[in-house]
């Protein structure tokens, strides 16, 4: 495998666009290969850890976004949804994912964009990339798990705040398959986004502003984030929600998976790769190569063009033949035509035989 150890082949960017707050996106493709060749060389007892941490600190935000929401009656989110999608999505799990990104943990929706990169630099084998993404799910949903009973034993969520988290899972389970998968490739498309600008900002003010704003722009958009929902689908259940582990499994966690992957992967791990990665001069190649071929066949494929080219030669011919029966009358022309040009800027350039004609008179 390779090591990552700078900025990997790509468009070259100027030191000048690199301020103290903020590093060129090559740079940026390059902490994002880095990460993934370092989550892949980890062991599984740290990444246990780190995968369990990440889930109960998303469950953390998730939890303010739940108490805050929920503290507007059902009338008031009716009346006035535009104040409740704004509250809902700024409290909370910008939050969550902040520390996720600032303590280095073990997210999977963060790992489907970077497992990707390490790929495509080489310095993840597709085995340790299917490692890093299955272990990192199953320890976010133990992490969620371990919250969701901490929670319950706390009585955090009773009264009015219990019906409101009911109320968005039930909401929230109730799509269909091919809308929770639409749904949850614009989330991790969003939160992979968020990560990107993180690696972007040097300091922690830059990384929490890259992350705030597509992060609040998600939740406030209602899309899916697969370890969010498995926080809040099992905290419902706990709550009596009455929402089964085939409910769980079958409408949110097989659909919302998926289209995390898929969001991660291709909207912002193969996109950036194919222009700030490797392959970038690949993909070039390649277009140029179909470009040229594309206007050679055009070329090859226009017979109007070869009857001009053949027209053109028979008239070059035919003067050339000309010219050499009336020397004498371009003789006299030419004669004019030196005093006319002498002394002036040199002959102009013209198409075809003519100028070749006109040079000779010339010379004569």
């Amino acid at each position: 495998m390779k090591q990552i150890t700078a900025a990997p082949a790509g468009p070259t960017v100027k030191p000048a666009l690199a301020t103290a707050t903020y590093v060129a996106p090559n740079e940026a493709y390059a902490i994002s290969a880095a990460a993934a060749q370092e989550k892949c060389a980890a062991g599984l007892p740290k990444l246990f850890v780190l995968g369990l941490t990440a889930g109960a600190y998303i469950g953390f935000g998730f939890s303010l976004c739940l108490l805050v929401g929920g503290l507007m009656s059902e009338q008031q989110r009716a009346e006035y949804p535009w104040l409740f999608a704004f509250v809902f999505s700024i409290f909370g799990f910008p939050m969550g994912l902040t520390a996720v990104i600032i303590l280095n943990l073990d997210l999977f929706t963060s790992n489907c964009y970077l497992a990707v990169i390490g790929l495509a630099e080489g310095c993840i084998t597709v085995l340790r990339a299917l490692r890093m993404l299955v272990v990192s799910w199953c320890t976010n949903l133990l992490g969620c798990v371990m919250l969701v009973g901490l929670m319950y034993a706390g009585d955090v969520f009773g009264g009015r705040n219990a019906d409101f988290v009911i109320e968005l899972a039930i909401k929230k389970t109730s799509h269909s398959f091919g809308v929770a998968f639409v749904r949850a490739v614009l989330a991790n498309w969003l939160v992979c986004l968020a990560v990107w600008q993180s690696y972007l900002a040097r300091d922690l003010a830059g990384k929490f502003i890259g992350i705030f704003l597509p992060v609040a722009a998600f939740v406030a958009m209602s899309f899916e984030h697969t370890v969010a929902d498995m926080y809040l689908v099992s905290l419902s259940m706990v709550l009596g929600s009455g929402i089964s582990v085939g409910t769980l499994v079958g409408k949110m966690l097989v659909p919302v998976t998926l289209g995390n992957i898929v969001g991660g992967a291709f909207f912002v791990g193969a996109l950036h790769t194919v222009t700030l990665g490797s392959p970038a001069a690949t993909v070039q190649s390649a277009w140029e190569r179909c470009v040229a071929d594309r206007v050679a066949r055009l070329c090859r494929c226009r017979p109007e063009d070869d009857d001009a080219v053949g027209t053109a030669s028979d008239s070059s011919a035919a003067m050339e033949e000309g010219s050499s029966t009336k020397g004498r009358l371009a003789g006299d022309d030419s004669a004019r035509m030196g005093k006319r040009w002498s002394g002036a800027s040199p002959v102009p350039s013209l198409p075809g035989s003519s100028a070749n004609l006109l040079q000779m008179a010339v010379a004569e």
